[in-house]
């Protein structure tokens, strides 16, 4: 926002826009989940995440107008990539013991968060002259990973189901 000279009363319509828009893909994306492979389509969606990270990072050279593009399709495939990855996560547990395991993966999603967080608070710093210097950084380790979820998706694989087996 400072970088970049969005005016506080622009940050309405850039919620507004990106949270539409992730209203009409999001059903999207979990169809072509459902038709085309959970892995397949988080690996595409992540794929094309990588630009509108990049982009933000470096929104300061865009118009008002770029930037509600780019936090579009940030808004879009950055939490487009929850719907595949979800869906193949949750499909890699045993029935039985998947409450338990939702748990333990919400509680590993909180501590990268605080863990991104704090990542991106030793990276970022705001200078002199009120900017904020090296956030492009933080764009290229948002990619590096996105890539690594893009190669670790491949390693899941769902569980052998067996009827009525103890949980364990």
């Amino acid at each position: 926002q400072t970088n970049a000279g969005v005016r506080p009363e622009d940050l309405p319509l850039i919620y507004l826009l990106g949270g539409a828009a992730t209203l009409v893909s999001a059903p999207l994306i979990g169809r072509l989940s459902d038709t085309y492979g959970k892995v397949k389509v988080l690996r595409g969606v992540a794929l094309v995440a990588i630009v509108p990270m990049l982009l933000m990072t470096q929104a300061e050279w865009f118009p008002l107008a770029g930037i509600l593009l780019i936090s579009t399709a940030f808004f879009i495939f950055v939490s487009g990539r929850m719907i595949p990855g979800m869906a193949l996560v949750s499909g890699a547990v045993n029935p039985n013991l998947r409450g338990t395991f939702m748990t333990l993966n919400s509680s590993l999603q909180s501590a990268g968060m605080g863990l991104g967080a704090l990542l991106g608070g030793a990276i970022i710093s705001r200078g002199g002259d009120g900017l904020v210097h090296h956030y492009w950084v933080c764009g290229v380790v948002a990619v590096v990973f996105n890539v690594m979820g893009m190669v670790l998706a491949g390693q899941v694989t769902p569980p052998a189901l067996t009827r009525n087996a103890p949980p364990g």
